[in-house]
């Protein structure tokens, strides 16, 4: 079994929360509602009409707001779920 690990890291709170999916648009998609929620947040920025996830991910970069990763790690059972992200945070 294959698990997509994402990432989402607070550039200045250090902090990181990390969302689980079984396929690579399921965790694009999560992540990209986490930074939309995160942009929405400031009330100064306008987003731009086309919301993907790569301008996503540039506008928070390039802001120093956020930094969104994902990964690709294999599971052998349901109980080494938690190993894996552990690991790869």
């Amino acid at each position: 079994m294959k698990v997509y690990v994402g990432q989402f890291r607070y550039m200045h709170e250090g902090e990181t929360e990390v969302f689980l999916a079984t396929t690579e648009d399921k965790i694009r998609e999560l992540l990209t509602q986490q930074m939309l929620v995160y942009i929405d947040w400031t009330d100064d920025f306008v987003l731009p009409p086309q919301q993907n996830y790569n301008d996503l991910t540039q506008i928070g970069y390039n802001n120093e707001w956020f930094e969104v990763t994902y990964d690709t790690q294999k599971v052998h059972s349901d109980g080494h779920i938690l190993k894996h992200v552990m690991e790869t945070i």
